[in-house]
């Protein structure tokens, strides 16, 4: 009566500590599973905020580019007029000084 009332113990005893066993096992799975998500997760944030700095980089520098041509436009431009009026000065000059002369 005994030995069948430890036997019983016995085997409800190991029955709970696998089952704690399997559900600690279970539970550390699980764990793991949503650690290794939180880290997919981080990663995919810190790929995301890399490539939208990424973006902002090449979108400052497209614009900056356009700034500096827009520029070069202009500077060509204002050199252009600047030399249009030094030419057509240099040639009203030329014209009054050929004509003194010949006036002479």
């Amino acid at each position: 009566m005994f030995y069948n009332w430890y036997s019983t113990y016995n085997n409800n005893n190991n029955n709970n500590n696998n089952n704690n066993n399997n559900n600690n096992n279970n539970n550390n799975n699980n764990n793991n599973n949503n650690n290794n998500n939180n880290n997919n997760n981080n990663n995919n944030n810190n790929n995301n905020n890399n490539n939208n700095n990424n973006n902002n980089n090449n979108n400052n520098n497209n614009n900056n580019n356009n700034n500096n041509n827009n520029n070069n436009n202009n500077n060509n431009n204002n050199k252009h007029e600047i030399d249009f009026i030094m030419n057509f000065m240099l040639k009203i000059f030329f014209i009054k000084f050929n004509k003194r002369i010949n006036e002479k």
